[in-house]
């Protein structure tokens, strides 16, 4: 990852852009103890050295994230999360939507300076609205499920992610679960997109309108 920023970096200052424009994450903002989010705060720090006008989307968590544990909740009746507790809202975002609005900040971007903008859904669900959403779509009766901390590490190993990777996750949802995973303070510049959760959640399923 840091050699994909440096990269990435090396690129922009080759190319010499008029501005730059960077999806990034829901607590980028903090230095330490975030797991996988701190990439994020690496790539911001490595942007804003190039001295470009830039535009920074902090992005929450994908809806489409849930995707790959669909056909398992479906199959079995439970959802497992990581977030804890199951009932914790948290903010989440449709991809598509993500793409709308970096594309809109991106044609109106800044001739100098730096933008710091958050992206987030219409409003905020638990993981137990994404079973009761799933539950409605199916037909089936799906119960959210917090999956115990002691067993973040064999789950996440069990579906691909190498050790270290795996404990940057587990390390990022510590922090979500802190309440550490938000939107800077100081900041507060939030875009809403436009897909709430059960129709993101009919998409990845193939139900049409």
């Amino acid at each position: 990852m840091q050699a994909s920023i440096e990269a990435i970096s090396a690129a922009l200052a080759d190319a010499g852009p008029g501005s730059a424009l960077a999806i990034s994450d829901y607590g980028a903002h903090h230095t330490r103890d975030t797991g996988i989010a701190l990439t994020f705060h690496h790539l911001e720090a490595a942007l804003r050295g190039l001295g470009l006008p830039l535009t920074l989307v902090r992005s929450a968590e994908h809806m489409q994230n849930w995707v790959r544990l669909l056909p398992r909740a479906i199959e079995t009746g439970v959802l497992p999360s990581l977030h804890h507790p199951v009932t914790k809202l948290f903010p989440t975002i449709s991809a598509a939507d993500l793409g709308e609005i970096a594309a809109q900040l991106l044609t109106t971007g800044t001739k100098d300076g730096l933008r710091i903008f958050h992206a987030e859904g219409p409003e905020r669900y638990s993981t137990a609205n994404v079973a009761s959403a799933l539950a409605t779509l199916t037909g089936r009766e799906i119960v959210a499920r917090a999956l115990p901390r002691a067993q973040w590490l064999p789950a996440l190993a069990q579906g691909g992610l190498s050790t270290s990777y795996a404990q940057l996750v587990a390390d990022m949802y510590d922090a979500h679960n802190a309440g550490r995973i938000d939107v800077e303070a100081a900041i507060g510049n939030v875009r809403r997109g436009d897909t709430g959760l059960h129709q993101a959640l009919a998409a990845m399923l193939g139900h049409h309108p």
